[in-house]
């Protein structure tokens, strides 16, 4: 969905205010909903294209799609908004606003949900955005036709400034052809995906009624599969074969929770290596982003095997001391691999 986020539209948006659950110390009442979406005008509208391009452009934003486990209305609503002929999409964000009241506890903050209808290229899509709000903030809505809305122009100033904090981020674009199914993606830039099971439960799940369209295990060993099979095939030099499969050994035995490949590509790999790296990475579908599991591949970050045309083998445990083995490339296409150690035995194999 990356590349295609320049040529998002926000058509429409509707703010409805989302303070803490009065189980938790919240105000009676429940959310302050709009009545009508909110007057926009080209500057607003600019503005939530570009949170929407940020967040998702991010490596803090993830592929998602419908789980079908969820008890959450939201992809009911989603589908029912798609395909209605008629103007729902003021019931349909006071439903979701509900929703996310009734789902959040104590360590949720107060907020504002927007819900913005969009198109992209030409296919319908919807933005659930909640932003922050800080403490001590009162909004007034106005009358508008007779009815209640938040005024853009008052949240610009008191909440949509440039320090205002994207809280979590949805946008998902109808597929014409498979009703019920969306090209979704979410981001978090309250916690971010390192805090995987937390995000997961609350705003994918119980809110979005989504998973993460790869499961991080499947998705880590599709991407060291996908790299694996790009220096082997791409990587003449085996030098720089070696050291690329260092690289990414290192990335996934790294503290980071997630994997960004164009961000490896940016930190690892020559300026010419690397379109057609992430192009190869996407056409082994591997997500862009994706939380960080190894339990499948655990024992193969342990060891590297090198194979050699007449059929010698070496293996070599990945946290092998500096020295010890040396691979050079020589003029003839031949590579020469030197290990300095102790013999510990011989036998047949």
């Amino acid at each position: 969905m990356k590349s295609d986020l320049a040529l998002l539209k926000v058509n429409k948006v509707i703010i409805h205010e989302v303070p803490k659950h009065t189980k938790y110390g919240g105000s009676a009442g429940g959310p302050v909903y709009s009545e009508v979406e909110s007057q926009l005008d080209q500057e607003l509208a600019v503005y939530f294209q570009e949170k929407t391009i940020s967040s998702l452009g991010s490596n803090k934003s993830f592929d998602i799609e419908i789980d079908s486990s969820s008890e959450s209305p939201v992809p009911a609503l989603l589908t029912k908004h798609f395909n209605s002929l008629v103007e729902d999409f003021v019931e349909t964000s006071k439903k979701m606003a509900e929703h996310l009241y009734n789902i959040q506890d104590g360590t949720n903050p107060a907020g504002l949900l927007a819900v913005l209808d969009c198109t992209l290229h030409k296919e319908r899509a919807m933005g659930l955005i909640k932003l922050e709000k800080e403490e001590g903030v009162r909004l007034k809505q106005q009358l508008l036709g007779g009815r209640l809305t938040f005024d853009l122009h008052i949240l610009r100033d008191l909440v949509l400034t440039e320090r205002t904090r994207v809280y979590k981020l949805a946008l998902f674009v109808s597929i014409p052809e498979k009703e019920g199914d969306y090209d979704a993606a979410a981001s978090d830039n309250q916690t971010g995906y390192g805090s995987y099971n937390e995000v997961a439960t609350f705003f994918l799940n119980k809110f979005l009624g989504c998973k993460l369209r790869k499961e991080p295990h499947v998705a880590t060993k599709h991407f060291y599969e996908a790299v694996e099979s790009f220096v082997n095939e791409k990587v003449e030099d085996p030098v720089l074969r070696s050291q690329y499969h260092g690289h990414v050994v290192s990335e996934l035995l790294s503290q980071s929770p997630t994997v960004s490949t164009e961000q490896f590509a940016e930190t690892f790999l020559p300026v010419d290596l690397r379109k057609s790296f992430v192009d190869h990475l996407k056409s082994s579908e591997v997500p862009a982003n994706f939380p960080k599991n190894n339990e499948l591949i655990d024992r193969r970050l342990k060891k590297t095997l090198y194979e050699f045309q007449s059929g010698i083998r070496v293996i070599a445990p990945n946290d092998l001391d500096d020295g010890r083995m040396k691979i050079t490339s020589l003029e003839n296409g031949d590579t020469k691999v030197e290990i300095q150690d102790r013999l510990e035995e011989v036998r047949g194999k």
